[in-house]
């Protein structure tokens, strides 16, 4: 179970980052 919620954290991380990535492209 804890090992499901590291995942789980570490994939909100990477979502959050890709968001990221994709806003600072479409501001370019």
């Amino acid at each position: 179970m804890i090992m499901t919620e590291i995942v789980a954290d570490k994939t909100v991380e990477v979502v959050k980052n890709a968001i990221e990535t994709a806003d600072g492209a479409l501001d370019l």
